[in-house]
């Protein structure tokens, strides 16, 4: 059967899964790795990631990498999120995050980052013929994604990415733009009105 490998590359730390693919049934986890970077740090402090930032991240991709190639993996999916998004340095590090992992690595948007979200969620806890809600909350931005049934999200939400509190958690910097209270306190609730909206309209529980 088909192996595949998934890195996610956050702000705060980077995930890897490798895993078998069987038709019909869950896929069978073969490797799982996760290790703290805080590459947002810097990002989030002066605007780009630093050259230490930098080659952290390049080795625990590479680690990353020497493990799934010994599983055989016939794909990799590499995305970055928050910090790469404001990072006034991305080429540089799409090219060396690209060189470490040995796959290409991608800057995914917001709305796509809570796509992803809710499918891995949806994978491991499915609830066919519910509307549920999945709120993630991540070292650089927050996601909430409501789903009609499971298999079909609703149009996705990803809160101002301005908005999670590691963005504010330098002793030595103090925050300027980035406020939970103002993105919880507006995005979320508008959100959720929108959401529960749904079975008033077109008569679905």
């Amino acid at each position: 059967m088909p192996r595949y490998a998934a890195i996610d590359i956050g702000s705060n730390s980077i995930r890897m899964e490798a895993a078998e693919v069987v038709p019909g049934e869950p896929p069978r986890i073969l490797a799982s790795e996760r290790e703290v970077t805080r590459l947002g740090e810097s990002v989030f402090r002066t605007g780009a990631v630093s050259d230490e930032a930098l080659k952290a991240t390049a080795g625990v991709l590479a680690r990353m990498a020497a493990l799934y190639r010994k599983l055989e993996v016939v794909g990799v999916r590499a995305v970055a999120t928050s910090a790469i998004r404001d990072t006034k340095n991305q080429q540089e590090f799409l090219s060396r995050a690209t060189d470490a992992a040995g796959a290409p690595v991608e800057i995914i948007s917001g709305r796509e980052e809570a796509r992803l979200i809710y499918l891995g969620v949806e994978s491991t806890w499915a609830q066919t013929g519910r509307r549920t809600l999945v709120i993630d909350i991540g070292g650089g931005s927050a996601e909430i994604i409501g789903a009609r049934t499971a298999g079909s999200a609703m149009p996705t939400r990803s809160l101002w990415e301005r908005c999670a509190c590691a963005r504010t958690s330098s002793k030595t910097t103090r925050p300027r733009r980035y406020n939970c209270t103002r993105c919880t306190s507006t995005s979320g609730p508008n959100f959720i009105r929108r959401w529960n909206g749904w079975g008033t309209r077109d008569g679905t529980a």
